[in-house]
């Protein structure tokens, strides 16, 4: 019936919009799986792809609406390749007849995995374990990391819609999980937060001048707001180091004296390493990276080269072929070049594990970052090209996810915000919003 084309789409539209920036409430995620679930059932395989394609579409197009910065094309297109994957799903529902619960779960996680990793498109966002960090199955990320909260969160919403399918024996099965999965929170003990002890570090979210892609022309200006708010606000500071942003430098500071000199003075203003995230263009490549700079030391050192380049943003997939139809090449004229060794820094007794901005998606490059015996992680970001559209907030929730799942605090350091120290359950415990400019003060974990 006609009617279910338009019950599967509203439903993945009401899966998107219990993401940021919507955020509804946690229940609308099953409920919406059920209404995919029910919209599927007891039809042919052509048409369950169909309803499905329907489904995915209208989440990928809320989720992603930020992009529309970019262009509609470019957000369509994203919305149509990420939705294809979720076919997979659909033959599963389709095809399996027994122990359809598990198999749909396992499906979900298996399309989630190969969006993440399919070569020249990963793209690994959108991911049920991302939606709400206090939904019952987040709680299981402590246990298995995204790929089990995602399969409790499908297999949730998939009971939800068994309840009202099929068997009565069938039915109360799936009544019975659902029960338990919603009561999982009651279950399963929280991580514990460690006492914070006397050191300190300082998390500074200076702004830009512009947002959207008027972002990309203002260089040393997001670099002399940083150095400007750094001096006035942490002259002489006594935390361990200042974490600046990704992007804090668009300007080469190896090759740029203004730049260099820039950051030399507020390291020398607060006494202290920065930590800070730049552009470089060596005669090898591009390069994202962060850098450490230390008072009084003229030369900067590499501490980490970003690993997970991001698609459309760092590198031009199909470059080619994309040349012969639209213009857009001319925003990044060459690919970024990717690093291959995990990042980590020591500032006093405590080492931290880097990643930049995307790269917390990626659960197995985070895992690797801290197997390296880091007790915390940092997470430079740039979020200024989507401002005010939720990408932010949906990245956030994916770093809180991270400390959740790792037992480990967090540290979000973003140009325009929100910029957020992130404890061992997930919580956030201090923030700098988005389009507010400001300094976080945060004591360190007492172990190192």
């Amino acid at each position: 019936m006609r009617r279910w084309w338009w019950v599967s789409a509203a439903s993945g539209v009401l899966l998107g919009l219990a993401f940021p920036p919507m955020d509804l409430p946690w229940p609308v995620v099953p409920i919406a799986i059920a209404g995919w679930f029910l919209s599927t059932h007891n039809v042919s395989l052509r048409t369950a792809l169909w309803r499905s394609l329907a489904f995915a579409m209208g989440f990928y197009l809320v989720l992603l609406q930020w992009l529309l910065v970019v262009g509609v094309d470019a957000w369509i297109l994203l919305a149509l390749l990420q939705s294809l994957y979720f076919l997979l799903v659909a033959v599963v529902r389709n095809r399996v007849r027994v122990l359809l619960l598990p198999a749909i779960a396992g499906a979900w996680v298996l399309q989630d995995w190969l969006r993440d990793h399919a070569p020249n498109t990963a793209f690994g966002w959108g991911q049920l374990a991302f939606a709400k960090i206090d939904a019952p199955w987040s709680f299981t990320a402590q246990f298995g990391g995204q790929a089990v909260s995602t399969a409790v969160a499908a297999a949730t919403g998939v009971a939800l819609g068994m309840v009202f399918v099929g068997e009565f024996a069938r039915r109360m099965i799936a009544l019975g999980t659902l029960i338990l999965a919603i009561a999982l929170p009651f279950l399963i003990p929280a991580p514990t937060v460690a006492p914070r002890g006397t050191d300190r570090i300082a998390l500074v979210q200076a702004g830009v001048d512009h947002i959207g892609l008027g972002f990309l022309g203002d260089r040393r200006s997001v670099l002399y707001r940083h150095r400007d708010l750094t001096v006035r606000e942490l002259k002489n500071t006594e935390a361990l180091a200042v974490l600046w942003p990704e992007n804090a430098s668009d300007a080469d500071p190896f090759t740029d004296a203004l730049a260099a000199t820039a950051i030399r003075d507020a390291a020398t203003a607060a006494g202290r390493p920065i930590l800070l995230g730049a552009v470089i263009d060596p005669l090898d490549g591009r390069k994202n990276v962060a850098l450490r700079a230390l008072p009084g030391v003229t030369t900067f050192e590499t501490v980490y080269q970003k690993q997970r380049l991001v698609p459309l943003g760092e590198y031009l997939p199909f470059r080619g072929f994309i040349s012969t139809i639209t213009d857009r090449v001319e925003f990044l004229p060459r690919d970024f070049v990717p690093g291959n060794d995990a990042g980590d820094v020591r500032f006093g007794g405590h080492q931290f594990g880097i990643v930049i901005c995307f790269e917390i998606a990626d659960e197995s490059l985070v895992e690797r970052t801290m197997s390296a015996g880091a007790s915390a992680l940092i997470v430079q970001t740039n979020n200024a090209t989507y401002a005010g559209r939720g990408q932010s907030e949906q990245q956030l929730r994916i770093s809180q996810l991270r400390a959740r799942s790792l037992g480990i605090p967090v540290y979000v350091i973003s140009t325009n915000g929100p910029t957020a120290v992130i404890n061992e359950r997930g919580e956030v415990e201090e923030r700098v919003a988005e389009g507010d400019t400001g300094v976080i003060l945060t004591a360190l974990k007492a172990r190192s």
